[in-house]
Protein backbone atom coordinates (compact mmCIF):
# COMPACT_ATOMS: atom_id res chain seq x y z
CA UNK A 1 0.00 0.00 0.00
CA UNK A 2 1.34 3.48 -0.51
CA UNK A 3 0.82 6.08 1.42
CA UNK A 4 0.66 9.49 0.29
CA UNK A 5 1.87 12.53 2.46
CA UNK A 6 -0.13 15.45 1.56
CA UNK A 7 0.19 18.75 3.62
CA UNK A 8 -2.02 19.98 6.05
CA UNK A 9 -3.45 22.93 4.08
CA UNK A 10 -4.31 20.19 1.16
CA UNK A 11 -5.95 18.01 3.83
CA UNK A 12 -7.64 20.72 4.96
CA UNK A 13 -8.80 21.79 1.65
CA UNK A 14 -9.99 18.12 0.89
CA UNK A 15 -11.63 17.96 4.48
CA UNK A 16 -14.02 21.48 2.91
CA UNK A 17 -14.71 20.39 -0.80
CA UNK A 18 -15.93 16.81 1.12
CA UNK A 19 -18.18 18.92 3.43
CA UNK A 20 -19.72 21.06 0.84
CA UNK A 21 -20.64 17.89 -1.18
CA UNK A 22 -22.06 16.58 2.46
CA UNK A 23 -24.23 19.10 2.55
CA UNK A 24 -25.28 19.38 -1.16
CA UNK A 25 -26.24 15.53 -1.32
CA UNK A 26 -28.33 15.89 2.09
CA UNK A 27 -29.58 19.64 0.79
CA UNK A 28 -30.40 17.30 -2.86
CA UNK A 29 -31.91 14.22 -0.71
CA UNK A 30 -34.23 16.10 1.53
CA UNK A 31 -35.52 17.98 -1.56
CA UNK A 32 -36.46 15.06 -3.03
CA UNK A 33 -38.65 13.72 0.00
CA UNK A 34 -40.03 17.27 -0.08
CA UNK A 35 -40.90 16.68 -3.99
CA UNK A 36 -42.08 13.30 -3.23
CA UNK A 37 -43.93 14.77 -0.27
CA UNK A 38 -45.75 17.26 -2.30
CA UNK A 39 -46.66 14.95 -4.77
CA UNK A 40 -48.17 12.31 -2.10
CA UNK A 41 -50.25 15.09 -0.62
CA UNK A 42 -51.79 16.37 -3.72
CA UNK A 43 -52.61 12.51 -4.94
CA UNK A 44 -54.14 12.14 -2.05
CA UNK A 45 -56.01 15.14 -2.09
CA UNK A 46 -57.19 15.05 -5.47
CA UNK A 47 -56.84 11.67 -6.70
CA UNK A 48 -58.12 12.39 -10.18
CA UNK A 49 -56.13 15.79 -10.95
CA UNK A 50 -52.86 14.94 -13.45
CA UNK A 51 -50.14 16.99 -11.95
CA UNK A 52 -47.94 19.27 -14.41
CA UNK A 53 -44.29 19.55 -13.14
CA UNK A 54 -44.67 22.96 -14.10
CA UNK A 55 -47.58 23.03 -11.23
CA UNK A 56 -44.75 21.21 -9.00
CA UNK A 57 -42.72 24.08 -9.45
CA UNK A 58 -45.55 26.33 -8.84
CA UNK A 59 -46.38 25.23 -6.08
CA UNK A 60 -42.50 24.57 -4.43
CA UNK A 61 -41.82 28.21 -4.96
CA UNK A 62 -44.93 29.02 -2.77
CA UNK A 63 -43.32 26.90 -0.15
CA UNK A 64 -40.04 28.71 -1.09
CA UNK A 65 -41.99 31.75 0.11
CA UNK A 66 -43.61 30.00 2.74
CA UNK A 67 -40.74 28.29 4.72
CA UNK A 68 -37.77 31.24 3.85
CA UNK A 69 -35.69 28.39 2.10
CA UNK A 70 -34.15 29.14 -1.33
CA UNK A 71 -34.46 27.37 -4.08
CA UNK A 72 -32.64 30.16 -6.49
CA UNK A 73 -36.10 30.82 -8.32
CA UNK A 74 -35.46 32.64 -11.67
CA UNK A 75 -38.58 34.14 -13.49
CA UNK A 76 -38.87 32.28 -16.89
CA UNK A 77 -41.41 32.48 -19.71
CA UNK A 78 -43.64 29.70 -17.53
CA UNK A 79 -43.32 31.67 -14.25
CA UNK A 80 -41.30 30.89 -11.04
CA UNK A 81 -38.50 28.25 -12.17
CA UNK A 82 -35.61 26.80 -10.39
CA UNK A 83 -33.26 24.16 -11.89
CA UNK A 84 -32.65 22.86 -8.04
CA UNK A 85 -36.54 21.84 -7.76
CA UNK A 86 -35.87 20.05 -11.21
CA UNK A 87 -33.39 18.37 -10.06
CA UNK A 88 -35.30 16.97 -6.43
CA UNK A 89 -37.58 16.01 -9.13
CA UNK A 90 -35.14 13.87 -11.13
CA UNK A 91 -33.75 12.49 -7.97
CA UNK A 92 -36.77 11.50 -6.86
CA UNK A 93 -37.51 9.33 -10.03
CA UNK A 94 -34.31 8.03 -9.87
CA UNK A 95 -35.10 6.58 -6.76
CA UNK A 96 -37.79 5.19 -7.48
CA UNK A 97 -40.44 7.45 -5.58
CA UNK A 98 -42.36 9.28 -8.61
CA UNK A 99 -42.59 8.79 -12.43
CA UNK A 100 -42.23 11.76 -14.51
CA UNK A 101 -44.16 10.63 -18.13
CA UNK A 102 -45.10 13.01 -21.34
CA UNK A 103 -48.07 13.33 -23.00
CA UNK A 104 -47.51 14.35 -26.11
CA UNK A 105 -48.76 18.02 -27.40
CA UNK A 106 -49.26 18.81 -23.70
CA UNK A 107 -46.49 18.80 -21.00
CA UNK A 108 -44.56 16.41 -17.87
CA UNK A 109 -47.62 14.58 -15.95
CA UNK A 110 -45.91 13.69 -12.58
CA UNK A 111 -47.61 10.47 -10.42
CA UNK A 112 -46.39 8.86 -7.62
CA UNK A 113 -45.07 5.47 -7.94
CA UNK A 114 -44.37 4.58 -4.46
CA UNK A 115 -45.75 5.46 -0.85
CA UNK A 116 -43.25 3.81 0.34
CA UNK A 117 -40.29 6.86 0.44
CA UNK A 118 -39.36 8.11 3.71
CA UNK A 119 -41.02 11.03 4.97
CA UNK A 120 -39.08 10.66 8.49
CA UNK A 121 -36.43 12.46 6.47
CA UNK A 122 -38.52 15.50 6.34
CA UNK A 123 -38.99 18.34 9.57
CA UNK A 124 -42.41 18.37 10.79
CA UNK A 125 -42.85 22.43 10.12
CA UNK A 126 -41.64 21.61 6.23
CA UNK A 127 -44.48 18.67 5.96
CA UNK A 128 -47.06 22.16 7.80
CA UNK A 129 -46.38 23.95 5.27
CA UNK A 130 -46.68 21.48 2.20
CA UNK A 131 -49.80 20.60 4.03
CA UNK A 132 -50.96 24.18 3.99
CA UNK A 133 -50.26 24.59 0.08
CA UNK A 134 -52.04 22.01 -1.18
CA UNK A 135 -54.87 22.89 1.23
CA UNK A 136 -55.11 26.59 -0.18
CA UNK A 137 -53.35 26.24 -3.82
CA UNK A 138 -53.83 22.45 -4.32
CA UNK A 139 -57.60 23.30 -6.30
CA UNK A 140 -55.58 25.35 -8.92
CA UNK A 141 -55.12 24.50 -12.38
CA UNK A 142 -51.70 25.13 -13.75
CA UNK A 143 -52.57 28.01 -15.56
CA UNK A 144 -54.22 29.87 -12.55
CA UNK A 145 -50.90 28.64 -10.59
CA UNK A 146 -48.68 30.59 -13.11
CA UNK A 147 -50.65 33.55 -12.51
CA UNK A 148 -50.93 33.52 -8.78
CA UNK A 149 -46.86 32.94 -8.20
CA UNK A 150 -46.05 35.36 -11.42
CA UNK A 151 -47.62 38.01 -9.16
CA UNK A 152 -45.99 36.97 -5.66
CA UNK A 153 -42.51 36.53 -7.56
CA UNK A 154 -42.77 40.31 -9.59
CA UNK A 155 -44.35 41.81 -5.67
CA UNK A 156 -40.93 39.88 -4.45
CA UNK A 157 -38.63 40.84 -6.10
CA UNK A 158 -39.44 43.60 -8.28
CA UNK A 159 -39.71 47.72 -6.97
CA UNK A 160 -43.01 48.99 -7.64
CA UNK A 161 -42.32 52.27 -10.28
CA UNK A 162 -42.90 55.48 -9.02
Amino acid sequence: MKLIYTTSKEYYNYKRIILKLETKMREVSNGSHLVTYLVAKMNEKYPNHQLKKFSIQRLMYLFEVKSKKDFDYKLYNYGPYSSMIETFLEVAESLGFIEIMWQPNDSYFVKLKNNNFADGFLEEKEKQIIDEIVESYGKYTDKELFEITTVIYSKKNFAPIK
